[in-house]
């Protein structure tokens, strides 16, 4: 989407409200652009922002990509399309995505901000995470869970089945790379307890990425490069 210049300027100065929508499943849909980026937002959350989506930028930088095959990335969760730019245009990936978003109304925002900018080929799924998981067969390199009804993970999207459905579709050597909030003590306390007590009931070689106001899980922490400060096996 062509933005002029003096607004792209003028969100280094302050956010830049670009459209506001809504639907059923989130009463408040914002696009802002801030920085130069595009950024969608609810009430209580950043779904999305470009290649400043820290939370999943950060963390593939543990993946050795000089010798980690991306062929398939599969991106439950897709808001705006954040994952697959940054695959794309900071990690220099070509990968089919496959996409799967609940809310259509996001589904025509990242239509029209984001998806003329990828150079991927993208199948779109119109369907929940658990669902789509439980019923698809094809297996991928990549298995992004960036789900979220607001500030909350989806209760069906915490539960050894959906970990085990994700499992059952990734490659062999393939990633999971899980979001998962981390911004107050009581958003600690329940990413803590589903990662020992279900993440690593299901990948008992886990470990998790430390962001700023996240962690992202990861299910194999032999299959990544990460500092003893931020890894916990």
């Amino acid at each position: 989407m062509n933005i002029p210049a003096w607004k792209r300027w003028l969100s280094y100065l302050w956010e830049v409200r670009l459209e506001r929508t809504s639907s059923d499943l989130n009463p408040q849909l914002n696009v802002s652009l801030v920085r130069g980026k595009f950024q969608l937002s609810t009430q209580n959350a950043i779904y999305s922002f470009d290649e400043a989506y820290d939370n999943f930028r950060l963390s593939f930088m543990t993946i050795d990509w000089d010798t980690f095959r991306c062929e398939r990335v599969l991106v439950l969760g897709f808001g705006l399309g954040s994952i697959p730019l940054i695959l794309q245009n900071v990690f220099h990936q070509k990968a089919e995505i496959t996409a799967v978003e609940l809310d259509e109304a996001v589904v025509e925002l990242a239509v029209k901000y984001t998806i003329p900018r990828l150079t991927s080929p993208i199948t779109w799924y119109l369907t929940d995470a658990a669902t789509f998981v439980a019923q698809n067969e094809q297996q991928y390199d990549l298995i992004c869970v960036d789900v979220f009804d607001n500030a909350q993970i989806p209760v069906a999207c915490q539960t050894m089945e959906f970990l085990e459905n994700c499992r059952r579709l990734l490659r062999y050597d393939g990633l999971i790379f899980y979001n998962c909030l981390a911004y107050t003590e009581a958003d600690r306390q329940e990413t803590s307890q589903f990662y020992e007590g279900t993440f690593k009931t299901i990948f008992p070689h886990a470990t998790y990425k430390a962001v700023t106001g996240n962690h992202i899980l990861i299910q194999d922490g032999r299959k990544v490069k990460l500092q003893s400060t931020d890894s916990h096996q």
